[in-house]
């Protein structure tokens, strides 16, 4: 569902670091709250000095009257944001783009790194058996977001869990088990790994895509992305017909 709303003001309710460089933010948004749904993302002002461009943060969970951030300090912008205090307000706009299609069965949800982000609100929203799979590079974060399901780790270092690739822990699982539907969020190199997984095998699989973004609203067309459509191919902007796309629909 598409809602594109005004932009609003925030009060921040709390912001902590729950890894090394990965943060939980609280936001008391009541409209946006009750609007909001999995894979959705808000865009929020920050004035770094150097220029005011909104930034893209997906809307990781809904409590009464507010929303939830994770996020990642990446630049100067995120590295502002980290140190903003309790009882801050914060210019936010949303919720904005298209989410998840919710439907129910066996699922599997599947992120890498900081894209786990949407995957918590939408786990939270699934009914029937879901199987979470998470990838990182090295020190898993956020775990107690999905507890009570089945969770598989893996990371590229081998520190914790699987060695190696999500898509491959995934792959080896698929012998095993099936699903109904997969959804995921996190690198570019990782959706298109899983692309080819759930193309070979049939699978409906809808992906969150992390791409820069410009107004956040479709008229700059910086986030655009290959897509297939009506047997042609077409350019489709997250921001506005994203960020979750069918994933055999798109071009990679």
């Amino acid at each position: 569902m598409l809602l594109q709303t005004a932009e609003k003001t925030g009060r921040i309710l709390y912001n902590e670091e729950i890894s090394e460089g990965i943060y939980r933010m609280g936001i008391e948004a009541p409209d946006i709250a009750q609007e909001a749904g999995p894979g959705q993302f808000v865009h929020i002002l920050i004035d770094d000095g150097a220029y005011l461009l909104r930034r893209p943060f997906s809307i990781s969970g809904v409590t009464d009257g507010g929303i939830e951030l994770l996020y990642k300090v990446k630049g100067m912008g995120t590295g502002i944001m980290r140190k903003m205090p309790a009882g801050g307000m914060l210019d936010v706009m949303g919720p904005l783009g298209n989410g998840f299609d919710v439907i129910g069965g066996r699922t599997a949800v599947v992120g890498g790194g900081i894209g786990l982000a949407p995957l918590v609100y939408l786990t939270q929203r699934l009914d029937g058996d879901t199987d979470v799979y998470l990838g990182f590079n090295d020190k898993p974060f956020a775990l107690d977001c999905f507890d009570g399901y089945d969770v598989s780790i893996a990371t590229m270092t081998g520190a914790c869990g699987y060695r190696g690739d999500v898509t491959k822990l995934l792959s080896e699982k698929l012998r095993e088990r099936t699903y109904d539907r997969i959804y995921a969020c996190g690198p570019k190199a990782m959706i298109k790994s899983l692309k080819r997984i759930t193309d070979r095998l049939g699978i409906p699989a809808e992906a969150s895509f992390e791409e820069s973004m410009g107004c956040g609203l479709g008229a700059c067309m910086v986030c655009s992305i290959m897509v297939a459509d009506g047997g042609s191919r077409t350019y489709k902007r997250v921001c506005k017909d994203g960020p979750v796309f069918d994933l055999d629909k798109v071009e990679m």
